[in-house]
């Protein structure tokens, strides 16, 4: 066990006159230093920086000590393995369990601006989101993370339930699902700070979410475009009535947007909006919403079709800081998503689309490579930069990706949109490029299943 003692340290006069008093800890024939809140002055302190006699701050310092010797006693099957910097850690970090309080909320917004620090606003968003209805269940601006067990996320999972539509917003199916994971991860990432498990130290003690079943995500009831629509709004032209005040048409930069969307394999509007340019005839970048969960960075390669040239170079920023002026137009991704947005839903009325958003075009291209074009679904994914099925299997790690199989997917897909004649566009593409991979459900085609084209 280490020992205690109350000395003068460094040993020498301060500028004041007074020398600063501090515990000594020696473990292991190793000593540091503590401070205490005791100055000592000259005439407390003889020649050899001891203590004169008649002076309390050996008494005064008592109850430091005691306080530090408590420490280690609870920790005593630890401490012979540790230094004496693990044991100074241990003594400033120290808090007794019993009295721990940590007000979930103000730890909620200090997740929430490291997270801001960091760029990854749209999960700050989230945490934010999420707490917010924490708020509203429990209808106060405190909670000790104490009182979150797994009947309190249980309540709060049927509040989620059954909360009826606040007035301008939608009623989240996805609700329940989303924030569950949301709080589980921002209580799982507070236990991994206050506590210590290879010390003994746990202040957060209780994990209410695993005992809880987390709400599944319904399946959505959004649709893509069929064909027709899709076509129909390739042939609305660009219009000069619908003009915000210092904005430009936000009918056609919905159009845009959207066609720029499905032709970019349903890039999202925050990577387009970020895009910083072309490279070799390619648009690389890493897919803002996951590249920081992926141990790929959520890499996206996707090659620039001639179809897309004309809205780049319309839209093309002439400063070359990105590939789009759309940061020039709007100031955050924000506005620009919502300005697209609200042009989609005109544009939607005109082809009869209910709802139209840009999403929506990130769904129409996986539709269309499936139903369209029997591109094999795992193929969908890759293309669209979800995280592969397999990248949990060793055989993962001595892949090579290709994006050539992408390139010829979304080639097939834009084919498709000009051609009524699909299965002839499939047949003669696995013909040329001499593709063998099969995915199974389609007795429309020649060879009585769906066809991929992949090397």
């Amino acid at each position: 066990m280490p020992t205690f003692k109350t000395v003068i340290h460094p040993p020498y006069k301060r500028a004041d006159g007074t020398f600063r008093v501090k515990i000594r800890i020696t473990h292991n024939k190793q000593s540091r230093y503590l401070p205490t809140p005791y100055y000592a002055s000259a005439a407390e302190v003889n020649d050899k920086f001891d203590f004169k006699r008649g002076t309390s701050y050996v008494d005064d310092t008592r109850p430091i000590i005691d306080k530090y010797r408590k420490v280690c006693n609870k920790y005593a099957d630890k401490i012979d393995t540790m230094d004496v910097g693990q044991i100074v850690e241990l003594i400033q970090n120290f808090k007794d369990e019993e009295n721990f309080k940590l007000d979930f909320f103000a730890y909620g917004q200090l997740h929430i601006e490291r997270l801001k620090a960091t760029g990854r606003i749209q999960n700050a968003t989230m945490y934010g989101t999420a707490l917010s209805a924490l708020r509203r269940f429990i209808g106060r601006d405190n909670l000790d993370i104490r009182e979150i067990t797994s009947k309190f996320v249980g309540r709060f999972i049927d509040f989620l339930i059954q909360e009826p539509p606040r007035p301008g917003h939608k009623n989240g199916r996805r609700a329940p699902s989303l924030y569950f994971s949301t709080l589980q991860a921002l209580h799982n990432a507070a236990k991994r700070e206050y506590n210590d498990e290879d010390l003994g130290i746990i202040r957060i003690q209780l994990s209410p979410f695993s005992k809880v079943k987390k709400p599944p995500i319904p399946t959505t009831d959004k649709q893509p475009l069929s064909l027709a629509q899709f076509r129909k709004l390739l042939t609305i032209p660009d219009d000069t009535s619908f003009v915000r005040k210092g904005d430009c048409n936000l009918q056609d930069l919905g159009r845009d947007v959207g066609i720029l969307t499905f032709l970019l394999i349903g890039i999202n509007t925050v990577d387009l909006y970020e895009a910083k340019g072309i490279q070799n005839g390619r648009l690389i970048y890493n897919r803002k919403k996951t590249k920081n969960r992926r141990t790929d960075n959520a890499r996206v390669n996707i090659r620039i079709e001639p179809e897309v040239m004309p809205l780049i170079e319309k839209y093309r920023d002439p400063t070359g800081v990105r590939l789009f002026n759309f940061h020039r137009l709007y100031k955050s991704v924000n506005n620009f998503n919502r300005s697209a947005n609200i042009g989609l839903k005109r544009i939607g009325k005109i082809i009869g689309f209910k709802d139209l958003e840009t999403y929506t075009f990130r769904r129409t291209w996986a539709s269309f490579a499936w139903n369209y074009c029997g591109i094999r679904d795992d193929i969908i994914d890759f293309a669209l930069g979800h995280s592969p099925r397999s990248a949990s299997k060793l055989a993962h790690i001595y892949i090579t990706e290709d994006w050539d199989v992408v390139d010829q997917a979304n080639r097939l897909v834009i084919d498709c949109i000009f051609s009524n004649r699909v299965n002839t566009i499939i047949k003669n593409t696995i013909q040329t490029q001499q593709i063998t991979l099969i995915a199974p459900n389609n007795p429309s085609s020649t060879l009585g299943q769906r066809l991929i084209a992949s090397r």
